[in-house]
């Protein structure tokens, strides 16, 4: 066949034989009635797998019945995995095989299902649960395939699992995208890019912002200029009025370095106990503070 007369698209490429992008797993519950959760840990765990495999894992044309044998189903395999904020994906590369199976040929449907129909039908794991597996978050000693099946239970919207947003604006994905991406980095025993100078500043912005309790007297933009002006060997007499907003800032946003770690104990418990720590942070850095030079903590 003249391969310049296939059809093709950006998620099926017909000329090569493969299928981009295809969801294998997403981070929620899985859509039975089993009730395992899916997290991000399960994600880097596989993801692990999947890139530890040189030869790719391979992918069948449904799950094997229970009694009988595969032989005939082999699709080819994935490859190219990588996370992409709470989905796992990777690349469908059909072997010459799956195009004249005993069952017909099995590499056309499914190419012409995903560009005609991706919502339909997906890939659904088969995999050996880890030793440590606690009946909740999936854990697992090992990948046997991810098959392409009608209803997949560990990803939803699809062969290609459109990420919705979930309420994140732009920053806060970045920011959660990094995450995922350093944390993949530390399982692989890699290490991070070091940040950038904008980086740094926005991390300790939200280190300082968290410590405060969320509370800051002044804006993102004024205590990141001080920040930077300090990383610049403090401020310039010379130049004073450029510099006196952000010199401000500093002085008046800064946390007291002796009450960090108090406050910090404060966010912690809030969240462990909610309503039913009713002191405010004042009260409860007051109370810790005497508590470590010999007085009694309460708790409200």
């Amino acid at each position: 066949m003249n391969t310049a007369t296939l059809r093709t698209s950006a998620r099926v490429d017909r000329v090569n034989n493969i299928i981009y992008g295809a969801a294998l797993l997403k981070v929620g519950k899985v859509r039975d009635a089993r009730g395992w959760t899916i997290s991000q840990r399960t994600l880097i765990q596989v993801f692990g797998y999947g890139s530890r495999a040189a030869e790719g894992i391979k992918a069948r044309f449904d799950h094997p019945e229970e009694g009988k044998a595969s032989l005939g189903t082999f699709l080819g395999v994935w490859k190219n995995f990588r996370i992409d904020g709470v989905v796992l994906r990777a690349d469908l590369h059909l072997s010459p095989s799956a195009f004249k199976t005993p069952h017909g040929d099995l590499a056309t449907y499914v190419m012409d299902r995903a560009e005609d129909a991706p919502d339909s039908f997906g890939v659904s794991i088969s995999a050996d649960f880890s030793k440590d597996f606690d009946g909740q978050e999936l854990s697992f000693s090992g990948i046997r395939a991810f098959d392409v099946v009608e209803e997949p239970a560990g990803t939803d919207g699809g062969m290609f699992s459109v990420q919705p947003s979930a309420g994140l604006s732009q920053e806060q994905r970045r920011r959660y995208i990094e995450r995922c991406k350093r944390d993949t980095l530390i399982y692989l025993g890699k290490e991070p890019e070091p940040m950038t100078p904008d980086q740094r500043y926005e991390a300790q912005y939200q280190a300082d912002l968290k410590a405060m309790g969320g509370r800051l007297s002044v804006s993102k933009a004024d205590y990141i200029a001080s920040l930077r002006i300090s990383d610049e060997g403090g401020i310039d007499m010379s130049d004073i009025g450029s510099h006196s907003e952000a010199t401000t800032a500093t002085l008046e946003a800064k946390p007291d370095p002796a009450d960090d770690k108090y406050r910090q104990q404060h966010q912690a418990d809030k969240a462990i106990l909610g309503a039913q720590l009713t002191a405010t942070e004042e009260e409860y850095v007051f109370s810790l503070k005497a508590t470590d030079a010999g007085g009694v903590l309460h708790l409200h």
